[in-house]
């Protein structure tokens, strides 16, 4: 099963993230068989060198919505709506990348790179047939409604059929969309109509567990969701940043073993 993920270089987080790009590989190599595909806007360095060293396909690729990012960004005098968005809506050009490529696969698999894989997943993700896409609960262990994009088994033939409606949807509503959670906020609004139930299938949360829902030992994809690894030693002090109060509450036990964990995972991507 092919395995995809996305990174924008301008990100004023891009050293960290790609840390914990390299610890996704890295933990995928070692306990599936994904084939990994990097979706990347940005120049040649050092991640990308040790990313081709490790048989890494990478995409260059720019996301068709940059423009009306920038403009937003100019307009409200805040360039982060361009460097963050033009990061995060790098995913919805997977349907019409992997045709452009000839990728014929039905199903692939897409996470944000703050994952850290535990165990084989493609045995469970090859019985899936979701509709349009198969997702997890985001905060609420239980809520599907709620859901979460940072994992996602993707139906390309489906995705592809509604792909210039769904492009035409985020246009349309970018300020919008700018101004909550991206395209997971796309993804929510498009595939979920007031009127009746989402069109989502539902995705173990094994596959896409986050640390603050505790007990991990059934984890296969760990996603670092809210709390991240690089900001563990800040959020156990006694000066937390106002800006990452909200966050504090969420750096548990099971986040600290977790980042513990990361960290292990880090020196081995690195020295390898």
């Amino acid at each position: 099963m092919k395995w995809f993920f996305a990174l924008n270089q301008a990100s004023h987080e891009f050293a960290h993230y790609s840390e914990m790009l390299k610890v996704a590989v890295h933990t995928a190599s070692k306990c599936t068989k994904l084939s990994p595909y990097f979706l990347y806007d940005g120049d040649e360095n050092s991640l990308t060198e040790w990313l081709r060293k490790k048989d890494v396909t990478i995409i260059p690729c720019r996301t068709s919505l940059y423009d009306q990012l920038s403009g937003i960004g100019k307009k409200k005098k805040d360039m982060n709506y361009l460097t963050v968005g033009a990061g995060a809506f790098l995913r919805i050009e997977i349907p019409g990348l992997t045709l452009q490529m000839g990728i014929e696969d039905e199903y692939v698999l897409y996470t944000d790179v703050d994952v850290m894989f535990l165990n084989k997943v493609e045995d469970y993700l090859e019985r899936l047939t979701p509709r349009f896409f198969a997702v997890a609960p985001e905060f609420d262990i239980k809520n599907y409604r709620k859901m979460n994009t940072g994992v996602m088994l993707m139906n390309l033939k489906n995705l592809r059929e509604c792909d210039n409606e769904f492009r035409d949807f985020t246009v349309k509503n970018i300020e919008r969309l700018a101004g909550k959670v991206w395209d997971q906020t796309a993804y929510h609004m498009f595939y979920k109509k007031w009127w009746k139930r989402p069109e989502w299938d539902k995705l173990g949360v094994e596959y896409n567990w986050k640390p603050y829902w505790g007990d991990y030992s059934s984890a296969k994809i760990v996603h670092f969701h809210g709390p991240k690894p690089y900001q563990r030693k800040v959020l156990l002090s006694e000066k937390v940043p106002d800006h990452l109060k909200g966050l504090k509450t969420l750096a548990n036990k099971e986040y600290n073993e977790l980042c513990e964990l990361w960290e292990k995972k880090l020196i081995e991507a690195e020295s390898g």
